[in-house]
């Protein structure tokens, strides 16, 4: 709780229950002090990902296949709705629940709910096969590419937790695919096989060996069997998703399968993609599923990535490649408009919000830009000044050269400077003086040696120097010789030429601040009009909220109602959300290959 209470903000937000209702849902959405948790984590970790160390492996092109639920689906949703307020077995096909049952009522709900949304005949056996159900549409796409890879012995795999393989079961869903792609698509029945049907360690070894050569073109698995350690990436050109796993990581291990070093086909003959699709209904448990997925996998990678400046990490705003995020992968399957206008909605102004915040630092740094040239351009001119009066000082008005030290003054002022090295005393010394400007010496060590600079100090503050302050050599007449040189007309038009052109850029430096300084955001209107839209789309979802307000909490991950929270929205300025390139495909047009 104390993680918690530093690093976690609960909030407010609308969702879909597994029961495919629109509530008002107190979760914690937000981490807080993101480079102070960030720093924590890397202290106890090294996180490297494949990009990070340039890993030469096949791009996943994320495909959502959306598919509108059937007639038997809507009507089964709709009696679940029934079944979680009431808690009425008949509604479901069965008996009264228990009272053991009864306070296990939404987890059942949970999985009758799942199973719905992956295949009705997992609820009733006698059920028909649908031409738009999940294992219909799958085996259309998996024929295909089946057959466009065949030259290649492409391979695909489908992964799916429900329906696998048993001797108990009176429907399963892996068979029915199997069914289907050998009846409808005529593949070969000996190329279509389960990980399941190993029956030890030895078996399993040989079905992923027989995969990477190719001699086995579709094979299906759990997660748990298929998704994790399995090394047969060799000739895989698809994955496919009939369900959803409840963990992020789950599903980054079933994509890693395919993304992975060591893919040679893809690499040689897809342009390193694999096509990954991911098989949804509307209106089903998959909303739910997205809905975890959404929190879980932007807390996890967005911390983990650790390349973070923002203060704050939520759900909104645009990914990190532009694609559509979770948020929108719910609003699209759940069918309803106002939701999914929310979730593009709230992209928009959390991009916008970005931008600003990004232009207002700018602002900033245009206005301390501004006040720093200004005070610079103040010194520039206050040295100009000065050297033009040591100028008058040292040549008059007729600007004849004269040197500082006279002829007759040069040898004298050797001997002073002989006597001065020869001490050695670290530390500024004033060794002479004429006309005003001050002859000094800096002794120092350096690198188990004494040296000695040079500075002649005019009775303006303008310090000159010849040779970067250092005597050519320890002569006698070399000192004058160097003041002299370092005051000559030459040197001091010199450094004049010099300021006089550093000021003129600072001056046309100013003149652009100045101007960048006021400049307004140009995207200020489109901003406000976004937001009026957000609040309008808000008030519509909490109208529809109403006849199901007492209900909200039918999520079986759901918090003590005891504790009262606020409904707030947030959308600040920086926003950090993770995503990947997603295609979405109407179950109702056939999928094509990208790539």
């Amino acid at each position: 709780m104390v993680f918690l209470a530093v690093y976690a903000k609960k909030t407010t937000d609308y969702e879909y229950s597994v029961t495919n209702q629109l509530i008002e849902k107190s979760r914690f959405r937000h981490f807080i002090k993101v480079p102070e948790l960030a720093a924590c984590y890397s202290q106890i970790t090294d996180f490297r990902t494949a990009e990070m160390v340039g890993v030469d492996r096949p791009t996943a092109v994320h495909q959502l296949v959306n598919i509108k639920p059937t007639e038997q689906q809507a009507a089964f949703t709709e009696n679940l709705i029934k079944f979680a307020a009431s808690g009425d077995g008949t509604l479901l096909g069965r008996g009264p629940l228990s009272e053991t049952e009864e306070r296990a009522r939404m987890l059942i709900a949970t999985n009758y709910s799942k199973k719905s949304a992956l295949d009705m005949r997992l609820i009733d056996p006698t059920s028909g096969d649908h031409p738009n159900s999940k294992v219909s549409q799958a085996a259309a796409v998996i024929s295909r590419h089946y057959q466009e890879s065949n030259p290649f012995k492409g391979t695909q795999l489908v992964f799916c937790d429900l329906g696998t393989p048993s001797g108990t079961s009176l429907f399963s869903v892996y068979d029915a695919l199997k069914t289907k792609l050998i009846q409808e698509y005529g593949l070969p029945a000996n190329e279509i096989r389960f990980i399941h049907e190993a029956r030890n360690d030895s078996q399993s070894r040989q079905i992923i060996r027989d995969t990477n050569e190719g001699r086995i073109r579709v094979l299906m698995g759990s997660t748990e069997k298929l998704g994790t350690g399995v090394n047969a990436q060799k000739h895989i050109v698809a994955m496919h998703h009939l369900d959803v796993p409840w963990k992020p990581s789950d599903f980054e291990q079933r994509v890693g399968r395919g993304v992975r070093a060591g893919n040679e086909t893809a690499k040689e003959h897809f342009g390193n993609q694999v096509q990954n699709y991911v098989y949804a209904v509307e209106r089903t448990l998959d909303n739910f599923m997205f809905n975890l997925l959404q929190n879980k996998a932007l807390f996890i990678s967005q911390i983990k990535s650790q390349n973070l400046s923002v203060r704050r990490i939520d759900e909104g705003g645009l990914d990190e490649t532009n694609g559509m995020n979770y948020a929108e992968y719910v609003a699209l399957l759940s069918g309803n408009k106002d939701l999914l206008e929310k979730a593009k909605t709230e992209k928009q102004i959390a991009g916008l919000e970005s931008e600003r915040s990004i232009f207002k630092k700018d602002m900033a740094s245009q206005r301390r830009s501004f006040y720093t040239l200004e005070k610079t351009l103040e010194r520039v001119g206050e040295v100009l000044e000065k050297l033009k009066a040591d100028q008058n000082l040292l040549y008059g008005n007729d600007q004849v050269k004269r040197p500082l030290v006279e002829e007759e003054k040069i040898e004298g002022l050797g001997i002073t400077m002989l006597t001065a090295q020869q001490k050695s005393i670290v530390g500024i010394a004033k060794i002479a003086s004429f006309k005003g400007f001050e002859l000094s010496v800096d002794t120092f060590r350096f690198d188990g040696h004494t040296q000695h600079k040079w500075d002649v100090r005019s009775p303006n503050g303008i310090v000159y120097r010849h040779n970067n302050g250092y005597l050519n050599s320890e002569k006698i007449r070399t000192v004058g010789e160097y003041v002299n040189k370092a005051t000559s007309i030459e040197q001091m038009a010199k450094l004049t030429k010099q300021q006089q052109d550093r000021l003129e850029e600072l001056t046309w430096d100013l003149k652009i601040a100045s101007e960048a300084q006021n400049k307004p955001w140009p995207k200020e209107g489109k901003l406000r009009e976004l937001k009026t839209s957000l609040s309008e789309i808000e008030k519509r979802l909490t109208e529809s909220l109403k006849p199901t307000k007492e209900s909200t909490d039918l999520s079986p991950e759901s918090e003590p109602q005891n504790q009262s929270v606020k409904q707030e929205n947030i959308r600040e300025s920086e926003r950090v959300t993770v995503g990947a390139p997603t295609t979405i495909v109407s179950a109702a047009i056939r999928p094509r290959i990208r790539g």
